[in-house]
C-alpha cells in the first residue's frame, strides 16, 4: 500500500500530510502524529509504513514541510490549533495522538480541546510544558541538525524566528486530569532525554489512565538504536485502545 498525501485547511494555512490508509479501509483506531519543532510529516513515512494495516497520519505543522509558512501565527495555541483542525477534517473519528517533542505539548493542547475525538494520547519524551525559547535560540537552531540533515534546510528563518517572537512559558500541568483517554508516556533512559524523571512522574500523576516505557539505550530519539523496539511499543499500546 502506497502512502498518500494531501492537505487540511486551517483557515488561510494549508496543513500537508501524509497517509497511510486515507481511503480508510484499514481497522482499529487512526494514529495522528505531530512532529517536533525541526520535522515534517515526510520524516515519518517509515513508520507509518511499519504500522500497518494500521491508518496513521503525519502532519507537517505551518512553516514545516510543504506545509504554508506565514509571517505571524506561531504562538503555542495557534499550533495546537492546526493539530485540532486537522483532527476534525479528516474525520477520523476517535483517533489516537503522538506528539513526539515539542510536539507532544502541541497534542496535549489540542487533546485538551477535543478531549471526545482522542482516544489515546503518547506523549515523546517531553515535559506538558510549552518553553520560551530566548533571542539566541534562533541561530542555534538554525544551525543544528535534525534526523541528519541541516535544521536550515527544512524550515525558513522567518519560521524559526516567529517561533522564538511568539513562544511564552506555558505550564500545561492543569490540563491533563480533563485527558481521560489511556496514555503512554515515552521517555529515553541516557543522557539527551528532554523528560525528567519528575516531569515523568508528573504524568502519572496527573492523567487519569496513563504508564510509562523507559528506553533504556535511547537518549531523545527514541527510535534510536532499536527502531523495531520502538514500532512495537507504539503499536502495542494502539492495539490496547481497540480492544477497549
Amino acid at each position: 500500500m502506497s502512502i498518500s498525501q494531501g492537505w487540511v485547511q486551517n483557515g488561510e494555512i494549508r496543513l500537508h500530510f501524509i497517509d497511510s490508509d486515507r481511503h480508510a479501509r484499514a481497522k482499529g483506531v487512526p494514529l495522528l502524529i505531530v512532529p517536533g519543532t525541526a520535522e515534517s510529516a515526510e520524516d515519518y513515512a517509515d513508520l507509518l509504513e511499519l504500522l500497518l494495516p494500521r491508518r496513521a497520519i503525519a502532519l507537517s505543522l505551518r512553516g514545516r514541510g510543504r506545509s504554508s509558512a506565514p509571517r505571524t501565527g506561531y504562538d503555542f495555541w495557534t499550533l495546537a490549533g492546526d493539530v485540532q483542525a486537522a483532527i476534525e477534517a479528516l474525520e477520523l473519528g476517535r483517533c489516537a495522538l503522538y506528539g513526539f517533542s515539542r510536539g507532544a505539548t502541541l497534542a496535549i493542547g489540542a487533546a485538551s480541546r477535543c478531549p471526545e475525538r482522542v482516544a489515546g494520547l503518547i506523549v515523546g519524551d517531553y515535559p506538558a510544558y510549552y518553553k520560551a525559547y530566548d533571542p539566541a535560540w534562533v541561530e542555534k537552531f538554525l544551525s543544528s541538525t535534525s534526523r541528519g540533515a541541516p535544521v536550515s534546510e527544512k524550515l525558513m528563518r522567518h519560521v524559526a524566528q516567529g517561533l522564538q517572537r511568539e513562544s511564552d512559558d506555558l505550564p500545561l500541568w492543569d490540563l491533563l486530569p480533563g485527558i481521560t483517554c489511556p496514555a503512554l508516556i515515552l521517555r529515553g533512559g541516557k543522557q539527551g532525554s528532554l523528560l525528567p524523571l519528575e516531569a515523568a512522574g508528573m504524568y502519572l500523576e496527573r492523567l487519569p489512565d496513563a504508564r510509562m516505557v523507559r528506553f533504556e539505550d535511547s537518549g531523545h530519539s527514541l527510535w534510536e538504536p532499536d527502531y523495531g523496539f520502538f514500532v512495537l511499543t507504539l503499536a502495542e499500546f494502539l492495539g490496547r485502545l481497540d480492544n477497549r
